[in-house]
């Protein structure tokens, strides 16, 4: 039982950290989601479990040759953001740089003294709203919304993320509570069967939420945990041992199991999944057994 309740978290945890990675930036995110075992814990019902992300590297960090240049820069008026780019790459050697249709405009004015080629990219990129992905060596530059339709978020969305495992309230009750919340980037994930919430927003917006998902997870609000009954008549199969194999599978603190021997039946309780499981079991072992037919022919001879 215990082996089967771990598999199950594992599985969870597993689909959340999926799910995270899917809404993050997955282009310049590396190693983007790392679950710490015994998460911090807030409150003494609350089991809070942080999941780190790390944010696009900065430029810097991808050793490319000639980032780390100094440069000095001064624009006494706009300049054309492409012809800036253009001259910035060109002091840093950057051979391997690809700017997008959408990337154009002015900047404004500069004015940087004894930078490295990253950093001066970076200030003007970030000003001009402008973001960059680096794949095999090479840089591609483009507009934050061009950015968004590739990667489903945009590059300088600060999120971070946090599972909540409640205890007694109905997480997605809590979720529904949390919407009006949220900011307009947030997300939040319920899961009534593990009871878990996963919340992805500003670090301002999920220290807010946490603070009404600690009150709301009380003791004397009660978690309805979707089961359901079913009742099986035995035709066949010995009652003592169908049970034995039927209790062995239950859901631990959701499933339940009577048996009533005078009438060979089971009532068994269960989340919907693993009930069919319990029934395909059953249908299984609840077969009349196989008889062998036998002929048998006495012959008699008489010898002269």
């Amino acid at each position: 039982m215990q082996t089967m309740q771990a598999m199950k978290k594992i599985c969870f945890v597993g689909l959340a950290a999926a799910f995270v990675i899917s809404l993050l930036a997955q282009g310049t995110v590396e190693n983007a989601v790392e679950v710490r075992e015994g998460g911090e814990s807030s409150s003494n019902t609350l089991t809070v479990t942080d999941v780190a992300v790390v944010s696009a590297k900065r430029l810097s960090d991808y050793g490319i040759s000639g980032l780390t240049n100094r440069v000095d820069l001064t624009t006494m008026v706009p300049w054309d953001i492409v012809q800036l780019i253009e001259f910035l790459a060109h002091r840093g050697g950057l051979d391997n740089i690809v700017i997008g249709k959408g990337v154009a405009g002015l900047t404004t004015k500069l004015k940087l003294t004894d930078v490295t080629v990253a950093e001066a990219l970076e200030i003007v990129l970030s000003v001009n709203n402008l973001a960059y992905e680096v794949k095999n060596g090479i840089i591609t530059i483009m507009t934050d919304e061009e950015y968004r339709l590739v990667n489903g978020v945009s590059f300088y969305d600060q999120k971070k993320v946090k599972m909540l495992e409640l205890k007694y309230a109905d997480p997605t009750r809590v979720a529904t509570m949390l919407e009006k919340i949220k900011s307009a980037i947030g997300t939040i994930v319920a899961d009534p069967v593990t009871g878990t919430l996963i919340l992805i927003d500003t670090p301002d917006k999920i220290r807010e939420m946490q603070i009404v998902v600690e009150k709301a997870d009380i003791p004397t609000v009660s978690r309805v945990i979707p089961t359901e009954t079913k009742t099986f008549v035995l035709q066949y199969a010995d009652i003592e041992k169908m049970q034995n194999e039927i209790t062995a599978m239950l859901t631990k603190e959701a499933g339940s199991l009577r048996a009533d021997r005078r009438t060979r039946t089971l009532i068994v309780t269960d989340l919907p999944h693993n009930m069919r499981r319990i029934e395909e079991v059953i249908r299984i072992f609840d077969q009349k057994s196989r008889q062998v037919f036998i002929e048998a022919k006495i012959v008699q001879t008489t010898l002269n």
